[in-house]
């Protein structure tokens, strides 16, 4: 049940990037902008502050990765 959920959240959270980067948002910006946000949050769980940041990361490394691949 729990991978299934993270699952569904990781294609959310792609899927939201991906569609920010195609109404020409800086998808760079808004993922620094919300690595900030988390590392300065109330958050004081430093396992969950750390997978929510790499969870970013790789999400848009992904789009990155898919710009390169079908130039």
């Amino acid at each position: 049940m729990y991978d299934e959920r993270e699952k569904a959240l990781k294609l959310a959270l792609r899927t939201v990037l991906s569609e920010a980067k195609e109404r020409g948002l800086d998808v760079d910006l808004l993922c620094e902008g919300a690595m900030r946000s988390i590392l300065d949050g109330p958050a004081r769980e430093p396992v969950l502050i750390a997978d929510a940041v790499l969870a970013i990361e790789v999400a848009a490394d992904a789009l990155d990765w898919a710009a390169l691949t079908s130039a």
